[in-house]
């Protein structure tokens, strides 16, 4: 991105608000993430309570319209905590703890069942296509692997991401950017991987309680601070992922744990899962 259109962008948000006001989408579980296809929206829930961690099959996937219509709440249930979501080739991925499970996208019957190695504390959170494979955040290992969804098989890109969250990819860059949460839940900042240059932490990037992150335009990314665990109104920043350059969006609304949000680049709208109050918010992104 050119420096005059980085001030540019820089300038409308910082200085307007949202151009109407959200729909918001009532009813979730924990609402974790969401991903957009060209006819629907998916949304992981992680239960009744907001437990990461519980191994107790009451997670499920919500499957809505594009306008924020529900069409099925229940589309995919039988899962513990599912989080991140992400399609590839007609297969909607989802990250649920210790293994990344597949979904045909029209039977919505379970096609892929992979575990993550290892015998020590795991949390799978993010899943990101790069290419015809898979990128996956472990927040306590503070890992990126890669997954390949014809073998099942891991293989560990990066470790020293400290609570490894949220991921995106940015083919012409060819390198992915990831947002920390902290391996304590602690907070932390954000970092960048590449195939050819391998780790580095964005320098003056910021740092908090940092989850969801997408890709704006070829050197900007917005990602979610919740600032912390309890339940407070959050933030999503625009960064410069060249220098760490930070503008903080004004949404003209509140957004609280604001989770692994999708973007909508042909509308210019972002949807954002709030986990602690059960729902996920439909919002335009400040223009001029």
């Amino acid at each position: 991105m050119s420096l005059s259109n980085w001030l540019t962008l820089g300038a409308v948000l910082a200085g307007s608000a949202a151009a109407a006001s959200p729909v918001t989408i009532e009813g979730f579980a924990t609402p974790e993430s969401v991903v957009l296809t060209d006819t629907a929206a998916f949304v992981s829930n992680i239960g009744a309570q907001l437990d990461p961690f519980s191994h107790d099959g009451d997670g499920f996937i919500s499957k809505l319209g594009l306008d924020g219509s529900v069409a099925n709440l229940h589309a995919i249930n039988g899962l513990d905590s599912p989080k991140g979501l992400t399609v590839l080739n007609g297969t909607l991925y989802v990250a649920d703890i210790d293994r990344i499970l597949g979904f045909d996208l029209t039977t919505m019957a379970q096609v892929f069942n992979a575990q993550v190695p290892g015998d020590a504390p795991m949390l799978l959170n993010a899943i990101e296509p790069m290419g015809d494979t898979l990128l996956v955040s472990d927040t306590l290992r503070s890992t990126l692997y890669s997954l390949a969804p014809d073998t099942g098989t891991y293989t560990e890109l990066a470790t020293g991401i400290d609570g490894a969250n949220g991921i995106t990819w940015n083919a012409e860059q060819n390198a992915a950017t990831i947002a920390g949460v902290g391996a304590d839940f602690g907070g932390s900042t954000m970092y960048r991987w590449s195939p050819t240059e391998g780790l580095s932490q964005i320098p003056d990037a910021p740092f908090g309680f940092l989850d969801g992150i997408v890709t704006l335009d070829d050197q900007t990314v917005l990602v979610s601070d919740w600032h912390q665990f309890d339940p407070v109104p959050g933030d999503i920043y625009a960064v410069n992922t060249a220098n760490g350059e930070t503008k903080q969006l004004d949404l003209g609304t509140t957004v609280r744990a604001p989770a692994d949000f999708a973007y909508d680049a042909a509308n210019g709208k972002i949807w954002v899962p709030q986990m602690h109050d059960g729902r996920v918010s439909i919002i335009d992104l400040p223009t001029e």
